[in-house]
């Protein structure tokens, strides 16, 4: 052992290492968001353009017509 160097001697993280943890976290945080739907998408639309369900009336109901009272017979 070299009497000059102290027990106590800290490496450093080399510089190639700490930016691919950087990388790797960064990437991990994305994966994670677009699993969340966080993410856009190219084809997400905003939520202005989507049809309001409360102003559909009774036309796109399945409803039988209602017969004329004159055609009844008795």
């Amino acid at each position: 052992m070299n009497p000059n160097q102290t027990e106590s001697t800290r490496r450093a993280l080399h510089p190639l290492v700490a930016a691919a943890a950087i990388a790797v976290i960064v990437m991990c945080s994305v994966g994670v968001a677009a699993v969340m739907g966080w993410l856009p998408t190219p084809s997400a639309t905003p939520h202005a353009e989507e049809p309001a369900v409360a102003q559909a009336g009774p036309e796109g109901a399945n409803l039988a017509p209602a017969q004329p009272l004159s055609l009844i017979h008795i």
